[in-house]
């Protein structure tokens, strides 16, 4: 049976209570769910699609309405929508560099390091390594932060982009993505086709394209260190509750012989991260995304 989601976000857990650190997402009002199962109490075990994958995860059923299914109609003919395609801004620019502030750009300094997706695991997760060593966040003016911002979301491009992963550092206007969707060419024009994306724009960004450009969420935060020990990129992202106030987003990245995650009975259950921030740190384990400050949060992981 499918049922519909009735509150403006309603919380879905990994375990039938209320407890810290249970919650997997937050689910949106209208999102369909199918039951599974009565777990008593008023808790049901639910499966549900999560950044296109499906999830089982428990719900308070007192927020939960029955679903009627619709009457089958014929759909207007339509051609196929086009993909989206990456944007940045003017790449190869030698002129943007670690130690410049030039932000809205990707680096383009001779010589950096890169992964190659096709690589075994062992020399992507050494190229990983590389460009944490190379991108030097603690040190780097292109991401010290200053009296009014902080930069997280410039590091996690960054990473990314040398990595070969995708993430905007400025993405589409509504307008240029309806053009674009409709096969129009668009070219990318700051402040008129393209503007800055912020960490809270991020999280959406994620869970909206993520899966368009490769990133697939997850929900375990030992699944998402294995992913980065193999050589693949990780994120964890969280959006504020306060819209005015910055969301953050960090990587998720390979364990080395000094610094690893925080492990209980041999299962991760704080990942090893990097990020900028109010405080930069090359190396860190800390479950920050658990804060009461945050709205909801997400794992992500690319290949």
């Amino acid at each position: 049976m499918k049922y519909k989601t009735t509150p403006a976000q309603l919380n879905f857990r990994r375990s039938p209570k209320v407890t810290a650190g249970n919650i997997m997402a937050a689910l949106p009002q209208g999102q369909t769910v199918e039951k599974t199962a009565d777990a008593g109490n008023g808790w049901w075990l639910v499966k549900t699609l999560l950044g296109g994958t499906s999830q089982e995860g428990y719900v308070a059923s007192a927020y939960l309405e029955r679903l009627e299914e619709p009457a089958v109609t014929a759909a207007p003919a339509t051609g196929p929508a086009h993909a989206l395609p990456p944007v940045h801004l003017k790449e190869g620019d030698a002129s943007v560099k670690r130690s410049n502030t030039r932000r809205a750009f990707p680096l383009g300094e001779p010589g950096m390091p890169r992964r190659n997706p096709a690589d075994p695991e062992a020399e992507k997760s050494a190229a990983l390594g590389q460009i944490i060593r190379y991108l030097d966040v603690e040190k780097s003016a292109r991401y010290a932060p200053d009296t009014r911002s902080t930069y997280c979301n410039i590091y996690a491009y960054d990473y990314a982009y040398l990595g070969g992963a995708y993430i905007p550092r400025v993405w589409w206007t509504s307008k240029a993505i309806v053009d674009l969707r409709a096969g129009k060419s668009v070219a990318a024009q700051y402040g008129a086709t393209v503007s800055e994306l912020n960490a809270n724009s991020l999280y959406n960004w994620l869970e909206d394209y993520g899966a368009e450009f490769g990133w697939k969420r997850v929900f375990d935060a030992h699944e998402i260190q294995e992913a980065a020990n193999g050589g693949g990129i990780g994120i964890i992202c969280a959006i504020r509750k306060n819209l005015n106030e910055p969301g953050h987003i960090c990587a998720v990245v390979p364990e080395t012989a000094t610094y690893t995650a925080v492990r209980t009975a041999g299962k991760v259950g704080v990942p090893l991260q990097s990020q900028a921030g109010r405080t930069n740190k090359k190396y860190f384990s800390q479950n920050w995304w658990t804060s009461a400050n945050f709205r909801q949060s997400g794992f992500w992981i690319h290949d």
